[in-house]
C-alpha cells in the first residue's frame, strides 16, 4: 500500500495547500482505509491548522472540519468493511498475533523496554526481520533529517514527519520500517531543497544502497 498511501498523503496536503477542499477530503477519507496508519495523519492536520491560526476565528465555519470529519468517515467506512467481510471491526489489529513482527500499540507506553529490547538485547544481522541493522541505521538517519527539518517545513509537513515516523518505530521491532520510511515525503522534499546544488552527495548515498537492496532481494534477504 506504500505508493497509493504516498500518492493520497501528498496529494492531501497539495490541495490543501491550494485550498481545494472536496478533493483534500476525499483524500482524508480514502487514507485510512488504505491504510490504518492513515488515521495517525488526522494528528498533523489538526495540529498545523490549530498552530497556523485556523481555529481561532470565533464565528463557526463548516469548512474548518471538514478535513477531520473525513478522516473519521474515512476509518468508519474501514472499520464498517471489516465488520461486513470479517465479523470484527478489529480484524486486522487482531491478525496482527499470526505474524512474525511484533507490531503493537502497547509498546508506545513502554519506551524503554522497547530501547532495551532493540538495541540492547538484540542480536543484530545486517537486513534480519527483526534485527536488521540497516533498519536502526535509516532510523537514526531520520532522526537526524527530522531534526534539521523543524525550521524549514511548515508545521503540518513536520507533524506528518513526526507521527509517521516514529509512531512505527516506537510500536514495534523495525521490522520492515524501510517500508514506512517511504511515505516520509516532507523529509524528501527538505533533503532535495538542501541538496539540490549537490546532487554527488544524493548519488554517493542512494546509488550504494539500492544495489545493496537489489542484491539482498536477489539472494531472498529480508529487505521489506
Amino acid at each position: 500500500t506504500e505508493s497509493l498511501f504516498l500518492a493520497l498523503a501528498a496529494a492531501l496536503f497539495y490541495y490543501a495547500g491550494e485550498n481545494r477542499l472536496w478533493p483534500a477530503a476525499l483524500c482524508a477519507v480514502l487514507l485510512p482505509m488504505t491504510r490504518p496508519t492513515g488515521l495517525l495523519i488526522l494528528a498533523p492536520v489538526l495540529g498545523g491548522l490549530y498552530l497556523n491560526e485556523y481555529f481561532k476565528g470565533r464565528v463557526f465555519r463548516f469548512s474548518k472540519w471538514v478535513l477531520p470529519a473525513g478522516f473519521l468517515a474515512g476509518y468508519g467506512l474501514y472499520l464498517g468493511t471489516m465488520k461486513l467481510l470479517t465479523g470484527d471491526y478489529f480484524a486486522a489489529a487482531h491478525s496482527e498475533k499470526f505474524f512474525l513482527t511484533n507490531y503493537s500499540t502497547a509498546h508506545l507506553f513502554h519506551p524503554v523496554d522497547w530501547f532495551i529490547n532493540n538495541f540492547i538485547k538484540t542480536d543484530f544481522s545486517i537486513a534480519g526481520l527483526h534485527s536488521g541493522i540497516l533498519n536502526r541505521l535509516l532510523f537514526g538517519g531520520y532522526l537526524a533529517a527530522l531534526i534539521a527539518s523543524r525550521k524549514k517545513l511548515n508545521h503540518s509537513l513536520f507533524l506528518f514527519s513526526l507521527v509517521l515516523g516514529l509512531v512505527p518505530a516506537l510500536s514495534g521491532d523495525f521490522a520492515s520500517y524501510m517500508r514506512y520510511m517511504v511515505v516520509l515525503f516532507p523529509l524528501f522534499i527538505f533533503l532535495a531543497i538542501k541538496l539540490k546544488d549537490k546532487p554527488e552527495y544524493y548519488l554517493l548515498a542512494c546509488l550504494p544502497l539500492q544495489a545493496f537492496f537489489a542484491l539482498a532481494h536477489s539472494l531472498y534477504i529480508w529487505v521489506a
